[in-house]
């Protein structure tokens, strides 16, 4: 089962490498052939590029193809009902218990899962035989939630976040009328949830319900949370010099 995960995963990442590679290929014929009908110079991009110039002539018609770029591991989440899994590390206190069911209600089709003694392995061998798309594991210091761990499935990638400020005021009914809000600023993201009541036909009024609390990124791994050789796509440096924000680039 493991060397069929790993054999998917890595036939997945060349397929994604290939496409990425035709993409920019057709991406550099355009422009080529924008700059011959404009009689412009030559981007700098491909002006040193001699073969793509030689090959123009024969593939003139290939930069109209419309081929699906494989770069998003997320790209059917509109095609299908997400199924999310969330637990703990072991042995959780009463605290993490609390937000960990705090976290069902706040995420649609989630749910919880107490532990035990089960290692990661088993947790994603459950996952992938159960067709869960998310997983998400909390963890705590001295009963304090503090790390994130959300893995999509079934090939990546897993991303980790420090918890910050987390608070747990009353929880709202199931049913009722929510509204969740992610705010980056400055490379926290700050997760808040209110309820909003109707006030006549104009207003509203927003009433924050919790939980809330800030998450910072500080790892992208390309696989799923039990793979121990997957490659990192980006790590936090808090040391490393940097003119700008990772996330408020993009």
């Amino acid at each position: 089962m493991l060397r069929r995960t790993l054999r998917l995963r890595r036939q997945y990442l060349y397929q994604r490498q290939q496409s990425q590679n035709e993409a920019l290929l057709r991406q550099k014929r355009k422009a080529l052939k924008d700059s011959l009908e404009k009689d412009r110079p030559l981007p700098s991009e491909i002006r040193d590029d001699i073969q793509l110039r030689k090959d123009y002539r024969f593939d003139e018609g290939l930069d109209q193809q419309d081929t699906q770029v494989l770069d998003d591991e997320y790209g059917d989440l509109g095609e299908k009902e997400p199924n999310v899994l969330i637990t703990t590390s072991r042995k959780p206190s009463t605290r993490l218990q609390q937000f960990t069911k705090e976290m069902r209600l706040l995420i649609p089709n989630s749910r919880r899962m107490n532990r035990g003694n089960l290692v990661i392995e088993d947790i994603v061998s459950a996952c992938r035989s159960t067709g869960v798309t998310d997983l998400i594991i909390l963890h705590e210091t001295r009963g304090t939630p503090d790390c994130v761990i959300i893995s999509h499935f079934p090939y990546g990638p897993t991303a980790s976040f420090t918890l910050h400020n987390a608070l747990f005021p009353p929880n709202p009914k199931e049913n009722s009328s929510r509204v969740i809000t992610f705010a980056n600023q400055r490379d926290y993201i700050s997760l808040r949830h209110h309820v909003y009541l109707r006030i006549d036909t104009k207003n509203i009024e927003l009433v924050e319900v919790g939980p809330r609390f800030e998450m910072r990124l500080y790892e992208i791994k390309l696989g799923t949370i039990e793979s121990s050789t997957a490659e990192i796509e980006w790590r936090l440096k808090p040391y490393q010099r940097h003119k700008s924000f990772v996330l408020s680039e993009a």
